[in-house]
């Protein structure tokens, strides 16, 4: 990516996308911040956070609403009558079980495809995703492989002039946070709680991957001094 890129953002307001919007916005021009809601549990607090993050660097943003997408249910995210997976340990047998439980039917294609007529209507040559490592092996529609694929089908179609970047797609969750206190991305405005609560839960599966990130990158000390919020 280069200062002459145009581009756009998928911004949910977790740790993925804070850092992401702010690695685009030091090497491009980031015209749109896009945030989905699909009537997730934590639609409005990550709308909020997204919000903060965009009025802290200055990025026009826009909430997508998608009610539909949550109206299909059958999964814990979307669907309050099933139960958040709370797993004690985070094992990559138990995420892979897990996954399954709040995985949404078709959600990054579909935020991705949306993202494209945004990104042509605002002449945008860039759409940016937080996809990373981690995620990807837990998570089909987060791996290189997809991503890969989806900045071919892009390239496809608008004859070359619009391309998919993952900057994180090689980090794992600590890789991320210490990337992102180095560039000083909004690490502490990001949700990244599958609950939509007045505060982070500290028990669901994203909770425990960030936790988890904080730790191995050193920096729980660090996050709990500005938020104080770490439990």
């Amino acid at each position: 990516m280069t200062k002459k890129a145009h581009t756009l953002v998928l911004l949910s307001g977790g740790l993925d996308s804070a850092v992401a919007i702010k690695h685009s916005a030091d090497n491009s021009h980031v015209k749109l911040a896009l945030t989905f809601d699909y009537r997730q549990r934590a639609a409005k607090k990550e709308s909020a956070a997204a919000r903060k993050m965009c009025g802290l660097l200055r990025i026009p943003h826009k909430v997508v609403r998608l009610p539909w997408l949550g109206g299909l249910g059958k999964n814990a995210l979307t669907d309050k009558s099933l139960e958040l997976p709370r797993p004690k340990h985070l094992t990559k047998a138990i995420a892979r079980r897990t996954a399954e439980i709040v995985r949404v039917p078709g959600r990054n294609t579909i935020f991705v495809a949306i993202a494209l007529a945004y990104a042509e209507a605002s002449n945008c040559n860039r759409i940016v995703a937080g996809f990373n490592s981690e995620e990807g092996t837990t998570f089909p529609d987060n791996s290189a492989d997809y991503a890969r694929a989806l900045d071919t089908v892009l390239r496809k179609a608008t004859r070359g002039k619009i391309r998919l970047e993952c900057p994180l797609i090689r980090m794992n969750k600590a890789q991320i946070v210490r990337y992102g206190r180095r560039i000083k991305a909004p690490i502490e405005y990001a949700w990244t709680c599958y609950e939509g609560g007045g505060k982070i839960c500290w028990k669901c599966e994203s909770c425990l991957r960030f936790k988890r990130a904080l730790e191995k990158s050193n920096s729980l000390k660090w996050y709990n001094e500005i938020t104080g919020s770490v439990r």
